[in-house]
């Protein structure tokens, strides 16, 4: 117990990561364990950066039908504009061709739900015209999985593999609350990749994350263990999301100019803002 507690709380896996004081000088990846209220660190694991890493980014869109205000649109501003410059009401009507459009939507609203209003239109070869656009609905949440390989080359380097397998474990899992009946929220992940003491500008920035699942596999490619019980490798498989879906100014510095992609590498926390009287409270 005594030996646990004075643990350092900086993890590196390798050593040989570490070539001057507390931190890595050497590309790598940086977890960090972060407090979800106060957002303070906590501990600190680095790892070397493994191969192939992937970033999916991605948005959502619904389809509507706009049906007959879509095909109006346009030409209600053609109208609009004529209006402005001097034409009446009605010669701005008609040179849009809008009554037709008004008088055809009329026909496809009462005709184009029955049997027979579809079959007249199958036997004309006409159809509704729905002018579907897509709205936006929303970023699509990311997620991030990384694989490590860990073969210990002293019984140093063990003891260090054994540490980051087990603080991985432990801060996925929740803690009871304030009784059996609620859980505390674990803590959040800051990931960083790393290029000595900076952020390396060329690698993705990743937002607050929540550790979403860790796999260890003990001797993969032999079943061997050292004389103190020790694998002989550990595999690990970790996959984290962000704690929410990110908008323009969640990552970049600079959201309007179109020649600045320059990340803001601001860590703020997701939670909702809100007020104790929202709650009931006083």
């Amino acid at each position: 117990m005594a030996e646990e507690a004075k643990e350092s709380p900086v993890l590196v896996f390798p050593l040989s990561l570490r070539e001057t004081g507390d931190g890595p000088e050497k590309e790598c990846i940086r977890f960090t364990i972060v407090d979800r209220k106060e957002l303070e660190e906590k501990k600190s694991i680095f790892l070397y950066t493994p191969n192939g890493l992937s970033v999916a980014d991605g948005a959502s869109y619904n389809s509507v039908d706009l049906g007959m205000i879509g095909g109006m649109m346009g030409k209600i501003d053609q109208v609009q504009a004529e209006v402005a410059g001097g034409k009446g009401m009605l010669e701005a009507v008609k040179g849009a061709g809008l009554g037709n459009d008004v008088l055809q939507g009329l026909k496809n609203k009462f005709t184009g739900g029955t049997a027979i209003g579809q079959a007249i239109r199958m036997k004309a070869g006409e159809a509704v015209n729905p002018f579907t656009q897509l709205a936006f609905a929303g970023t699509t949440a990311r997620s991030f999985s990384f694989t490590f390989k860990m073969v210990p080359e002293s019984e140093q380097e063990m003891e260090v593999a054994r540490k980051i397998e087990n603080t991985f474990r432990k801060f996925l899992y929740p803690k009871l609350h304030t009784s059996a009946l609620a859980l505390k929220y674990p803590p959040f992940w800051k990931i960083q990749f790393m290029k000595g003491s900076e952020e390396n500008k060329f690698l993705p920035f990743i937002q607050l994350s929540y550790l979403q699942s860790f796999t260890a596999t003990y001797n993969a490619t032999g079943n061997v263990f050292h004389p103190d019980g020790a694998p002989t490798e550990i595999d690990m498989a970790l996959t984290f999301a962000e704690a929410k879906a990110l908008t323009r100014e969640d990552l970049y510095s600079d959201m309007e100019d179109f020649n600045t992609t320059k990340y803001n590498y601001d860590r703020k926390s997701p939670m909702p803002q809100v007020d104790a009287t929202d709650l009931g409270g006083s």
